[in-house]
């Protein structure tokens, strides 16, 4: 009788142990398998989201056309026209002498800096990348798929620069057109440095003396450095992390409104001169 009691705390512990043992580390790693799943569903949604978002803006950068009277769509007049991928130098000095001439002024003088490239500045290296989905997932020493915290590849797009420093000569009112005309040009670019003057720099080769005293007192001198801006085409491995994936268009609203000025249009110049000079502003 005393075997009969003793045998049901006997299959208790038995139970507990066979649970503690081997139940439950089972539902552990069950439990652990589910949160691993809803994860990766969620990645995927994530994927398959921004793989919706580029084919919307594939198909607006080749249809978006604000400006009816040109052949070039946006995205191709804001590469092309706005920020080229390379460098463009000779573009870049004939659109600040049309511009000049279009104004009145006098252009004394204009040097060129070297470009300066900064290109991709990815934040973590490129050889740790790798496509969108191993991004998201990562892999353990046994191969076991784990959740990956070190990945998302935020990258700087920083455009190169070509530096263009003009000086001028002529009245108030030509000179306040010609800014006015440079400020409108159909070109982004940073201003550095402007300077206005009654006398001219003596480096630039100004007349001192007696022929000073000529000069015409209602003459303004300028200098004006710009760095024009140059965006060069690059190859990302993944979209995840991209601000700009995460929107279903690109903003063309603004560039839209910079296409309809017409005022500072510059025209393509000849690419050979019938007169077989070098450069077209010799006289």
């Amino acid at each position: 009788m005393s075997f009969k009691l003793l045998a049901i705390p006997f299959l208790v512990i038995c139970t507990l142990v066979i649970a503690i043992s081997y139940v439950k580390p089972d539902v552990v790693l069950l439990l652990k398998k589910q949160y691993q799943l809803e994860r990766l569903r969620a990645q995927l949604a994530s994927l398959e989201r921004i793989s919706l978002n580029i084919k919307s803006m594939q198909e607006q950068i080749a249809t978006s056309q604000s400006d009816s009277e040109s052949a070039m769509t946006d995205a191709d007049f804001l590469r092309q026209i706005y920020f080229p991928a390379s460098s463009d130098i000779e573009r870049g000095i004939d659109q600040l002498n049309f511009l000049a001439d279009q104004s009145g002024v006098t252009v004394v003088s204009v040097t060129v800096e070297d470009a300066k490239k900064t290109g991709l500045v990815p934040v973590i290296a490129e050889e740790v990348m790798q496509d969108s989905a191993g991004i998201l997932i990562a892999k353990a020493v046994d191969g076991e798929s784990v959740e990956s915290d070190l990945v998302v590849p935020h990258r700087t797009y920083v455009p190169d620069t070509l530096g263009i420093t003009i000086k001028t000569a002529g009245s108030y009112e030509a000179t306040r057109d010609f800014y006015s005309r440079v400020v409108h040009a159909k070109r982004f670019f940073l201003p550095k440095e402007l300077k206005l003057g009654k006398e001219q720099d003596q480096s630039a080769g100004a007349p001192t003396g007696a022929a000073a005293e000529k000069e015409n007192l209602d003459i303004l001198y300028s200098t004006l450095a710009v760095r024009f801006l140059l965006l060069p085409k690059v190859s990302i491995v993944s979209a995840i992390g991209d601000d700009v994936f995460e929107k279903t268009k690109l903003d063309f609203e603004t560039l839209a409104m910079i296409r309809q000025n017409k005022q500072g249009v510059t025209p393509e110049l000849p690419a050979a001169n019938p007169l077989g000079k070098t450069n077209p502003f010799i006289k």
